[in-house]
């Protein structure tokens, strides 16, 4: 009789528990995965009729998502030398842009309608609101005749080019959308680099550009927590919880 008692009394305490696990303050934790390119990769197109390329596997599956190229090539078919730079999504992968045109006169006068990289700051939201592109588009086109800026999302100097910047990418994980950045800079006409990048695991969740860790939630505890065997049967399987939940739950 007294196993008994004492197991009746076990379940009560065990309910109890289970029930007052609701006022201890909850953290919830989004799914950012980041991953450093140590050291970083830097592609070089010093001399004519080079180019370098780098392929990235943002979700490590095995599969290129990304593809980043920098070039020193001949404008257009027969025209002076130019350095450009762009970056292509492979599958179903799309990448932030916007349209603009290449309207400089060194760009043969013409008013060529092209996409180009959407440039985003730190701390700038990445989304569904934004445009991508299941395309190749363009960071930078240069005229080498008069060393004129065709097309950049940057604004560049004579010898100081512009600092990192992040590139909206949208990843595409068994037919669902996954959203992330690409921490990218231009050294110069010829050198960009690669420096890290990050997605979100959870489906059509918008990412901070330069978020690099999980965001940690913190939730208040839950507010007078009230426990009651409502009909004494004595083997906790009629314990009644009663709780104000927290203002931020």
């Amino acid at each position: 009789m007294n196993r008994i008692k004492t197991r009746q009394k076990q379940l009560v305490h065990y309910s109890l528990l289970a029930g007052s696990l609701l006022a201890i303050t909850n953290v919830a934790e989004a799914q950012i995965i980041y991953t450093d390119i140590d050291p970083d990769e830097i592609l070089n197109s010093g001399t004519f009729l080079d180019e370098e390329e780098y392929s990235l596997d943002v979700n490590a599956d095995g599969i290129s998502d990304f593809n980043f190229r920098i070039a020193y090539h001949t404008s257009y078919e027969a025209g002076p030398k130019a350095w450009f730079a762009s970056v292509e999504p492979f599958s179903s992968n799309g990448i932030g842009y916007t349209i603009s045109n290449f309207t400089s006169v060194s760009c043969y006068g013409a008013i060529t309608t092209a996409p180009v990289i959407l440039e985003m700051g730190e701390g700038d939201t990445i989304s569904e609101d934004l445009n991508f592109l299941n395309d190749n588009a363009v960071v930078f086109w240069i005229n080498e005749v008069t060393d004129p800026v065709c097309y950049t999302t940057q604004i560049f100097g004579v010898e100081t080019y512009g600092p990192a910047f992040y590139i909206p990418i949208r990843l595409s994980i068994d037919s669902s959308y996954h959203y992330g950045w690409v921490r990218y800079r231009v050294i110069s006409a010829t050198k960009t680099k690669i420096i890290d990048y990050a997605y979100e695991a959870s489906i059509g969740v918008p990412i901070i550009a330069g978020k690099d860790f999980s965001l940690s939630v913190t939730l208040d505890a839950a507010l007078n927590v009230d426990a009651a065997d409502i009909d004494n049967f004595g083997d906790g399987r009629d314990v009644q919880i009663v709780f104000d939940k927290a203002a931020n739950e």
